[in-house]
């Protein structure tokens, strides 16, 4: 975005467009039970262990997606891994009392515990100065058009 006298600012809405440009690898799921987060992340390759990774402790913004479609849009300003790990614990129905993830329970409410035909694109992002993740997210979402991220939709 140009300003008023000339000088190029950059929005919450450029930032996603290269975020959706860099193409992320999507990343199927595999439920692991005997690991910290309780699912890994694989390719085509096979699967990525959590250490090399490095998706599942860092901050930024992902997408969660089935078959063609995009479901729902997330960030994490610490622990991508951990919001993860909500979502397929909810749709697992093994949340504690204190986590909630409405939108896989929606998920759920729609597919059941089905995660096959699933993939995670993950869009590395830290805070960019006036710009919040937040920021980043809702335009992410206003993009992606997620089915899931509909704020008071019951399904």
């Amino acid at each position: 975005m140009i300003n008023l006298v000339g000088e190029h600012i950059i929005s919450a809405d450029e930032i996603a467009d290269r975020l959706l440009a860099a193409n992320p690898e999507h990343f199927k799921i595999a439920i692991r039970p005997d690991t910290i987060q309780g699912f890994e992340l694989y390719t085509e390759d096979g699967i990525l262990s959590e250490y090399e990774s490095n998706h599942y402790m860092e901050a930024g913004m992902y997408s969660i997606h089935k078959e063609s479609h995009c479901l729902y849009v997330g960030e994490s300003g610490r622990s991508i891994g951990t919001r993860l790990s909500r979502w397929i614990k909810e749709i697992n129905q093994k949340s504690r009392p204190d986590e909630n993830h409405s939108a896989a329970k929606k998920y759920r409410s729609m597919w059941g515990n089905d995660l096959s035909d699933m993939t995670v694109r993950i869009y590395s992002c830290k805070e960019q100065g006036a710009i919040s993740r937040k920021q980043i997210e809702q335009s992410l979402i206003r993009k992606l058009n997620p089915i899931l991220n509909v704020k008071g939709k019951s399904t």
